[in-house]
């Protein structure tokens, strides 16, 4: 009966597989022990799939589907959208009147024409509101 030796054949812990060093392989064969075939022979890939070159020599890469994520309405609506006006305010700040934004002018006339009115000073400001 042959001796086996210790280390005849080593694995590596990388991928679990048998190392296929030729002087490992040697010594098995030379020492008569029984190999499996998983220890010299070695694992293959499947074949990737090529390119089609075209008729000029320049290599195409295959087409890739591309999907539309379709838009929820309630996901367009998330986004709310503002509008500006004028507002003009009392000394406590209680909104007296509301004008649309390209009516600064006037708002500031009746914030004046107030002021005067009811002897307490009148303001603008601008108010943002979701519509």
């Amino acid at each position: 009966m042959a001796k086996k030796t210790s280390s005849t054949v080593t694995k590596t812990k990388k991928a679990g597989t048998v190392a296929d060093d030729a002087s490992v392989v040697d010594q098995v064969i030379d020492a008569g022990e029984v190999v499996g075939e998983a220890a010299v022979v070695k694992k293959t890939r499947a074949p990737r799939k090529k390119a089609a070159a075209s008729v000029d020599g320049t290599v195409k890469k295959p087409a890739v589907k591309r999907t539309r994520r379709r838009i929820d309405s309630s996901e367009a609506s998330s986004t709310p959208v503002m509008k500006a006006y004028w507002g003009v305010f009392n000394p406590m700040m209680v909104q007296v009147a509301q004008y649309n934004y390209s009516e600064e002018s006037e708002a500031q006339k009746a914030a004046a024409d107030l002021t005067e009115k009811k002897k307490a000073p009148h303001f603008v400001q601008i108010i943002k509101k979701i519509v």
